[in-house]
């Protein structure tokens, strides 16, 4: 608020202060959101990486149980 004698410019000085520490955090923010970003991407080939090899495994354990005979299924 501007006081009684008109002082606009210390309000106007006191909204710039507050607006400059908004726009650092939200830079801040925005880095943090960035990191989180390409940690989740990591993440993700990690686990394609673990499905596939899971997939080839699976096959393989087909493939084998699939030469066992039948009758030393029993």
């Amino acid at each position: 608020m501007a006081n009684e004698n008109g002082d606009y410019l210390s309000r106007f000085d006191r909204v710039e202060r507050n607006l400059e520490v908004l726009t650092n955090d939200l830079v801040a923010l925005a880095a943090v959101v960035n990191k989180q970003n390409e940690s989740i991407l990591a993440i993700r080939d990690t686990v394609l990486g673990l499905h596939e090899t899971t997939n080839q495994l699976l096959g393989a354990l087909h493939q084998l149980i699939d030469r066992i005979p039948p009758e030393n299924l029993r």
